[in-house]
């Protein structure tokens, strides 16, 4: 494809499916890992510049291979170079982009630049992945309540269900917090709507 329209018009429209979908494709040796991306990252970077308005997502390729070859801080140098050229918010995989900059940050020990950052595109990106992010940030900064708040938020999202196992550490992460705080009857009701949830998936898919 000669510009990243084209590649858009590849994309096909999407859709939810009661369908658990378990990928082993990274599950690899760390030494075969390294060498994957040592091999993406030297395709990448040949490729900056050749397709118009693609190279937001080829930096946010090469911040993803950086951070398993080089570590946070040439993944962020990567990330911050990809929010650069992004025109919009539109191409579907900017808020993965920004998410990633935002827990490399945290990673890293910028907190602050991480929760600024998930910040400021909050109204924009209302998915259970997003809210779940800002939470997990919130929680490390030790802003429990506040965290607090945005786990149950996860809860109530319609598309909950895409989080897969990290809804599972989302209603542990509630549970905790309120026994911690001596609320046993709100930690209860949060254990007992995960094992609702829990036993609708599993009749719906089959899944364990």
């Amino acid at each position: 494809p000669r510009n990243a329209d084209d590649y858009d018009r590849m994309i096909l429209e999407s859709f939810h499916m009661p369908v658990i979908v378990r990928h082993y494709g990274y599950d690899i040796p760390h030494e075969e890992m390294i060498r994957k991306q040592e091999r993406n990252l030297n395709l990448l970077v040949k490729s900056i510049g050749e397709t118009e308005g693609m190279d937001d997502y080829i930096y946010f390729q090469i911040g993803q291979s950086q951070l398993t070859l080089s570590g946070a801080q040439e993944a962020i140098e990567a990330y911050e170079k990809a929010m650069e050229h992004i025109p919009g918010l539109e191409k579907y995989y900017v808020p993965e982009l920004i998410m990633s900059l935002a827990n490399t940050y945290a990673d890293a020990g910028r907190v602050p630049d991480a929760l600024a950052l998930m910040e400021k595109y909050a109204k924009d990106f209302n998915t259970a992945k997003y809210v779940h992010t800002y939470a997990n940030i919130l929680w490390k900064d030790e802003q429990v309540l506040k965290a607090l708040g945005n786990y149950i938020k996860v809860t109530t999202l319609p598309d909950m269900g895409t989080l897969g196992g990290e809804l599972t550490d989302c209603y542990g992460r509630i549970i905790q917090i309120y026994e911690a705080f001596g609320e046993k009857e709100m930690a209860e009701n949060f254990h007992q709507r995960f094992l609702a949830y829990h036993a609708d998936k599993e009749r719906v898919t089959g899944a364990e």
